[in-house]
């Protein structure tokens, strides 16, 4: 957790001095967690032993394949809670990434933070950094749990955090099984970038 707000705090810290907005705001920050997951991870995991090696096309056929059945359950977990609660679309949160993009040029930019350094910057944390860490106390199934929780928790979202446990516990499960990020970040791209093209034309 340290290191999410660590990553954040320098962020914000360097857009006085170089005019950012929100959106290079949060470039930076992914670019500062990615740097720094990385760090710590080659420190900590000089030798892996457990990674499965596959071809590339496999893991990444895997993730495709996730990240459709994962926006198909996204999809209709929202349209079940719709029954029991007023949620919009808009108050996903990707929403206010590119609800406010006036032109498709201006939609570029959130769609690059929301499908590309989202997914891989919260996949090096949440997936490869914490749940390790979570597995080794508790096993597989309460690590993936509580890894999940912990990144729906640090979303600060209330209607939508049993999604985003949801999509948290498969992006878990399929690092677990494949002993790669790949499809999990692929999974998560297509997921985040389906959710930002629809918001975007909706609105």
């Amino acid at each position: 957790m340290l290191l999410r707000f660590l990553g954040a705090f320098v962020a914000a810290k360097l857009a006085p001095f170089f005019g950012l907005t929100s959106f290079g705001i949060n470039i930076i920050d992914r670019l500062l967690l990615i740097a720094l997951v990385l760090y710590v991870v080659g420190i900590k995991y000089r030798s892996r032993t457990d990674i499965k090696h596959r071809p590339i096309i496999v893991n990444s056929g895997i993730g495709v394949i996730a990240g459709i059945l994962l926006f198909v359950l996204a999809q209709g977990l929202e349209q079940f809670l719709g029954h029991f609660f007023v949620i919009s679309a808009d108050t996903h949160p990707l929403a206010g990434l590119a609800v406010n993009a006036r032109s498709f040029r201006e939609f570029m930019a959130p769609f690059f933070i929301g499908a590309v350094l989202a997914p891989v910057s919260e996949e090096l944390y949440y997936r490869r950094l914490s749940y390790p860490v979570f597995k080794k106390h508790w096993g597989v199934v309460i690590g993936l749990l509580v890894s999940a929780i912990f990144f729906a928790v640090l979303h600060f979202q209330t209607v939508w955090f049993v999604e985003i446990v949801l999509v948290a516990m498969v992006l878990g499960l399929l690092y677990e099984k494949t002993g790669s990020l790949l499809p999990s970040i692929i999974a998560h791209s297509m997921v985040n970038g389906a959710r930002l093209i629809m918001i975007y034309f909706s609105t």
